[in-house]
């Protein structure tokens, strides 16, 4: 019983962090940014 309950605690706990790996990804992607230029700078 005990078995079972540490596969289902490691099996949780690597869904979770890839769950946080992805939703982190999607949020900060460099490769689509691109901040708006400043109006001091565009003249």
């Amino acid at each position: 019983m005990n078995k079972i309950k540490l596969l289902l605690i490691t099996l949780a706990t690597a869904t979770l962090t890839l769950a946080a790996f992805i939703n982190a990804a999607s949020a900060c992607s460099y490769l689509h940014y691109q901040p708006q230029l400043p109006q001091s700078l565009r003249k």
